[in-house]
């Protein structure tokens, strides 16, 4: 797809593979991550372990501002929700949450 638009436009250049475009793609997300919320967000916080694999569960927090919850009856878009850290790990207990 990318090659047709580079056709289109006249622009020389090899199209990057699919790896190159994951790995940019995941220093992205990496990078979001890293972002601490800002002072003025007003975030509800939502916790799901429930992605196992094997014997280890992955820990999701995601984050939603309060003042933009979609109304009663809507579900939350991509858009709506931030990803606040992504943790695997045997087991979540009040310990193992730092």
């Amino acid at each position: 797809m990318l090659r047709l638009v580079f056709e289109w436009l006249g622009v020389e250049q090899q199209t990057p593979t699919r790896t190159s475009i994951r790995n940019w793609l995941q220093r992205l997300g990496i990078a979001d991550l890293q972002q601490p919320p800002q002072p003025n967000e007003d975030l509800v916080v939502m916790l799901d372990h429930s992605n196992q694999i094997g014997t280890e569960k992955v820990l999701v927090a995601l984050g939603v501002n309060a003042s933009a919850l979609p109304e009663p009856g809507k579900s939350l878009k991509h858009e709506d929700v931030r990803v606040l850290e992504v943790k695997p790990g045997n087991q979540w207990k009040t310990a193992n949450m730092e």
